[in-house]
């Protein structure tokens, strides 16, 4: 039997893109192959998604390191965790790299680079997946509705994932409310957002803005956004799939260049750095929005012919070849 470790970045400090592919890319691999044995490895404080891998069947255990468990030579290790370092000890017949930054990995049989800026087939010498053609998204979200990009917008959705560090939602709600005449505005929060207490009593009562704390999925919040502003991470390629008119804020550097590409595609408009923002330019990009409903048609049909929703299971056909 085939055994895989998969060992992923699970605090609440790394949000929850990484596990949520790695989760996506699991039961791919599972459903092509029942017979495997699919086990995470977890940092501590990850006691949310402890019980959400335990009810999917997956065994769970929290890492103090690196894999010394993985020196049976029959297991194979997928590693997504930015803490490269921990990668140092892990031994076995097959190392997947998850690889948001293009820097490689030694060791590394295969690495995965899901993203639109960098194209080819090898990273450092190692082979490579890379492009969105890769993108570790639940396939769903290819078939989800979203409102007609021609029509007026009606709703606006603010999410930048569990934790937002940097406070980048305050920063898109000032600058939206300096807009006159806007839609209702909806803002997901995860429960430990960072800055949580604040955008509560600054915003729960402001009659333009619905907050939703603590939610598990939020697709029907998508389904009715004429336009999501957000980060430049699994979220933003999810919404891509769906065809949602997406204005996109960077968070840190690795999202800055992620973002930067898929501008150039058409497929989003940039809405800058938070640690940087300019609210004077970050509103002209939404006001230019609302004014042209032909530049979110070709939004639309930018992002939908950039991801098809079938890049998690191209990755796990593979990943499953390897030897």
């Amino acid at each position: 039997m085939q055994r895989w470790v998969f060992r992923v970045a699970s605090a609440p400090r790394y949000g929850g893109g990484h596990m949520a592919r790695s989760l996506i890319l699991a039961h791919e691999m599972r459903s092509m192959r029942h017979s495997l044995d699919i086990g995470f490895v977890l940092d501590a404080e990850s006691a949310s998604w402890r019980e959400r891998l335990a009810a999917a069947g997956f065994a769970v255990a929290e890492a103090t390191g690196g894999i010394s468990a993985a020196e049976d030579i029959n297991i194979k290790v997928l590693f997504d965790h930015p803490e490269r370092s921990l990668a140092a000890d892990i031994k076995g017949s097959g190392l997947v790299y998850i690889d948001d930054d293009a820097a490689g990995l030694a060791g590394a049989s295969l690495i995965i680079h899901p993203h639109a800026d960098l194209k080819g087939e090898a990273i450092g010498g190692v082979p490579a997946l890379c492009g969105l053609k890769y993108a570790l998204i639940d396939s769903r979200w290819s078939y989800v509705s979203v409102p007609d990009p021609i029509k007026p917008i009606e709703r606006i959705l603010v999410t930048f994932g569990q934790i937002d560090t940097v406070n980048a939602t305050e920063q898109a709600l000032q600058a939206l409310l300096s807009i006159s005449n806007l839609p209702p505005i909806d803002v997901a929060l995860g429960n430990m957002a960072a800055h949580l207490e604040p955008l509560r009593q600054r915003f729960s009562s402001h009659a333009g803005v619905q907050l939703h704390i603590g939610r598990p999925q939020i697709d029907d919040l998508v389904m009715t956004a004429g336009l999501t502003i957000g980060a430049a991470g699994v979220s933003l390629l999810e919404r891509l799939a769906a065809g949602s008119i997406s204005i996109a804020v960077a968070q840190n550097a690795t999202q800055r260049r992620l973002l930067t590409a898929l501008a150039n595609t058409g497929a989003i408009l940039d809405g800058g750095d938070a640690w940087n923002f300019d609210q004077s330019a970050f509103c002209h990009v939404v006001s230019s929005l609302f004014a042209k409903p032909d530049i979110r048609l070709r939004m639309r049909k930018c992002a939908r012919f950039l991801i098809d929703g079938c890049g998690a299971k191209r990755v796990a056909k593979a990943i499953l070849t390897l030897q």
